[in-house]
């Protein structure tokens, strides 16, 4: 079996850094993934690292005593610093999940579409919050069944102690089962 090329920069599926700090990671891992299915040796990902920036990027990485020295942790650890990612656009506040679960509760839900768009970014915020130990996943569970609209939850309620007969009156609905009643429901 052969060893699979490493894929051109100047393919428009290749990983591309142009500069965002939040992009950084995730470029950092497609580039690896691909360098190590072409089984890339540390030394030649330092050589192929800088062609998958813009010019002027590409021209600063090469410039980086860690980039001259072939040191690909190095490299990686010397871009976080260049590039640094505070909690910023892509971290979310519970203050954010209880506003979304505010404007949810008050925005119909007439079809599966409108529900997957809850769903979506509820999930989004929720397992931002849950990794950052800022919110719980019994908390997650009420939060998320409180941003059905009252017509909707009651529904969907109605369908959960149908199918679960013998769950506790006080028993906190999971986001999963709470997902396949809505889904069933609408």
């Amino acid at each position: 079996m052969t060893t699979p090329a490493m894929i051109s920069h100047l393919k428009d599926t290749a990983p591309r850094f142009k500069g965002n700090p939040q992009r950084l990671k995730r470029f950092l891992i497609d580039f690896e993934t691909l360098a190590d299915e072409a089984k890339l040796t540390d030394t030649q990902k330092c050589t192929y690292l800088p062609r998958y920036a813009t010019h002027r990027i590409q021209q600063l990485w090469e410039g980086l005593e860690s980039f001259k020295k072939q040191d690909w942790k190095a490299i990686k650890d010397e871009l976080y610093t260049l590039y640094p990612v505070t909690y910023d656009s892509y971290s979310y506040e519970s203050e954010d999940l209880e506003a979304l679960v505010n404007k949810s509760k008050i925005t119909p839900i007439g079809s599966v579409e409108d529900f997957a768009a809850y769903h979506r970014i509820f999930s989004q915020m929720s397992t931002f919050l849950i990794a950052q130990k800022r919110l719980g996943e019994k908390e997650c569970n009420k939060f998320y069944y409180q941003g059905l609209p009252p017509t909707f939850a009651a529904e969907v309620l109605e369908r959960l102690k149908r199918k679960f007969t013998d769950k506790d009156p006080k028993h906190i609905w999971t986001m999963e089962e709470i997902h396949d009643a809505a889904i069933f429901v609408l």
